[in-house]
């Protein structure tokens, strides 16, 4: 008997076999995110990590195509083949007996068959029953088969090694590689917040030769910063009236960064707003945020490069709350933001559009309770699976300096 499934996108439906699963992401009603599970088990899980499946979509499709293609082919070869008006009468009469024969055979059968006891006995009273699965499994990503970071335990906060000697930090912001890192440094006066950056040469070493960002040094306070994936641009907001984002380059990895300059944003909005928070979502991408001088309005943008310095705004992106401090994947359909609560996750409606609702990834006995208090960033790895934030940890004192942590999916 075929292997039963179930299927869940906005609500469980059901039972298929594996092939009408595989038809049904051929024709695009199931996507590689959504959910399915077997009908002799409670666990579900994304179509695109189920063995087989996607390759037998494909085997669907592809058949689908070379039958359209075939009957395009053969369109109007029956034209002049005899039909059954066409045949001589002896022919008709024999032909009539034979259909009828065959639908009073079938007909007997399926009589039979509906009247057969079932095969197999109904489940008894009190079984097992099936519930939706949860917000938070149907807003995780697919975890890699290989994680970022080898030997990181999971759901677990560890200290990032190197850091040891840093008393207090914030914002942390990585290379794709997670073989540089940028972060705020704070000595106790708020004119004394600085961005510092370090490095290591393999992602199983602690980062060494922690430096200031020299490119990024003014009078001025400078915050949240975001490196491009390939560790070559760093953005970063310098407070102000209004608040601005600039831009620092380098020509390699290895290299210290050049002088920094002023963003460009083209688009709508006034010229007394703040630009704040930016993150690097893909090297062509960022996220950023435009909010009015009482900071009473706020907006999160996708913007798009146009060249080293100018960026265009693109759509908004529909947050329920524009607040927090969003981190985006290099989709722009899921983001990972820390609160008062902890770490939560949160992604792009399938019926609405805007995100949903945030859910609990991690509560603050995980993270600890001040993940926002200083209105930090966080940064998640690209493959969803460790995220890099800044706390006192879960079991502080009042008063205990803020330390770096990682913590696996």
């Amino acid at each position: 008997m075929p292997s039963q499934w179930y299927a869940f996108t906005d609500e469980e439906s059901g039972p298929y076999t594996f092939r009408e699963l595989a038809e049904q992401i051929a024709d695009e009603e199931l996507l590689p995110s959504d959910l399915v599970r077997r009908a002799e088990s409670t666990q579900w899980q994304r179509v695109d990590a189920v063995v087989g499946l996607m390759r037998a979509a494909h085997q669907a499709r592809q058949r689908r195509n070379q039958k359209r293609s075939h009957q395009n082919h053969h369109q109007g070869a029956g034209r002049g083949r005899w039909t059954v008006l066409n045949r001589p009468p002896r022919e008709q009469i024999l032909l009539t007996f034979s259909v009828a024969g065959l639908l009073t055979c079938a007909i007997v059968w399926g009589w039979r068959w509906w009247q057969s006891p079932p095969r197999f006995p109904s489940a008894p009273p009190g079984g097992i029953v099936m519930q939706a699965p949860s917000p938070l499994l149907q807003m995780l990503p697919s975890l890699p088969a290989t994680p970022t970071i080898p030997n990181l335990p999971k759901g677990t906060p560890v200290p990032v090694p190197g850091f040891e000697q840093v008393p207090w930090l914030k914002s942390p912001t990585l290379s794709a590689d997670l073989l540089t890192i940028v972060y705020v440094a704070w000595s106790g006066d708020l004119s004394l917040d600085e961005l510092l950056i370090a490095d290591r040469k393999r992602i199983d070493e602690p980062f060494t030769n922690h430096r200031p960002v020299i490119a990024a040094r003014s009078p001025h306070r400078e915050a949240h910063p975001t490196l491009s994936p390939d560790g070559e641009e760093l953005m970063f907001v310098r407070l102000g009236s209004p608040h601005q984002i600039w831009i620092s380059h380098r020509s390699a990895s290895t290299r210290e960064f050049e002088s920094a300059t002023p963003v460009q944003l083209i688009g709508t909005f006034p010229s007394d707003h703040h630009q704040d928070a930016p993150q690097f979502v893909a090297q062509n991408t960022v996220r950023v945020t435009i909010s009015a001088p009482s900071f009473q309005e706020r907006t999160q943008y996708l913007a798009h490069r146009i060249d080293r310095q100018r960026w265009k705004l693109g759509p908004v992106l529909p947050f329920q709350n524009p607040w927090p401090r969003y981190y985006l994947n290099s989709s722009a359909d899921r983001a990972v933001l820390p609160t008062e609560s902890g770490l939560m996750i949160t992604a792009r409606s399938r019926k609405m559009p805007f995100f949903e609702q945030p859910v609990s990834l991690f509560d603050a006995e995980v993270t600890g309770r001040d993940l926002i208090e200083n209105d930090d960033t966080i940064w998640v790895s690209p493959k969803e699976d460790v995220i890099f934030f800044t706390s006192a940890g879960s079991k502080s004192e009042p008063g205990q300096s803020r330390r770096l942590w990682m913590i696996r999916l």
